[in-house]
């Protein structure tokens, strides 16, 4: 336990420097960037994920979230239900079928952070349409700038948020909360107590990290005023990097404080 303890913090102190790194858009080619911000959240998700919940466990939820995400996704860009119509650009590179590979990875890292901000917040009771939701959160704090301002892709029709369409956060409601209710399924009379409280804190610190690293977004993007959706539409890009922002100080990173907040008291109660 304290070994995998260890290795959590080591992750979340270079998922941490990584953020930073956002800083110095000169030195740090983008593509880096969005690898190591996939990769680094997934190991960290499968490492704890094991301790926690076991190897079969994590199997599951990781066949759950990558199957459910990825089928979403293709199902998504080919129909327009349940996002919307868009499209991915070649800038996250390789796709299997429509769907960007990496894309497709990063479900897996935090979908799984999000699963215990969850959990940490409320507990076992509705665990699944509070994770949805805590991830949908994330996605509202990053989607303007990945499509409207940096097009990893591209929506078609625009929409009122900053040129992404209302729909598509309904869409991730939607899709996160059917792997999310199918782990709760799984899990059914045999989810572990919340008492390797050691294993919780790296991973509600991992989520903070998430959250305030996305403000340091505005270091990577030129030095344009406004980007346009392809509907015409031009958006401010101070705006869209405020309203990011703000969500994630405010919405994700008052998660990952409550959840502080909660395992805490639990901890103090144990002892």
């Amino acid at each position: 336990m304290s070994r995998s303890t260890g290795v959590l913090w080591t992750l979340t102190a270079a998922y941490a420097a990584v953020r930073l790194l956002q800083a110095f858009p000169d030195a740090v080619p983008v593509w880096t960037i969005i690898l190591l911000h996939i990769l680094l959240p997934m190991v960290f998700a499968l490492i704890h994920g094991v301790a926690v919940y076991g190897a079969r466990g994590m199997a599951v939820f990781t066949a759950l979230c990558l199957g459910v995400g990825f089928a979403f996704e293709e199902i998504g860009v080919a129909t327009g239900f349940p996002f919307g119509r868009y499209y991915f650009t070649d800038m996250m590179g390789a796709k299997i079928g429509y769907v960007p590979v990496l894309l497709a990875l990063a479900y897996l890292g935090m979908g799984y952070l999000s699963w215990l901000m969850a959990r940490a917040i409320v507990g076992w009771k509705f665990t699944a349409i509070c994770a949805a939701v805590v991830m949908t959160t994330w996605d509202l704090a990053l989607d303007p700038i990945w499509s409207t301002v940096e097009r990893g892709w591209v929506w078609v029709d625009g929409g009122p948020y900053w040129g992404v369409p209302l729909l598509n956060f309904g869409g991730w409601v939607l899709t996160t909360f059917v792997f999310y209710q199918g782990f709760v399924w799984f899990l059914r009379g045999r989810e572990p107590d919340r008492e390797a409280v050691d294993l919780w804190k790296p991973a509600i610190a991992f989520y903070a990290a998430s959250a305030f690293g996305n403000c340091l977004q505005v270091f990577r993007l030129e030095r344009q005023t406004s980007a346009a959706d392809p509907t015409g539409t031009a958006w401010s890009i101070a705006s869209i990097l405020t309203v990011c922002c703000a969500v994630s100080v405010f919405g994700m990173g008052g998660y990952a404080a409550l959840a502080w907040r909660n395992m805490s008291a639990e901890a103090s109660d144990t002892q």
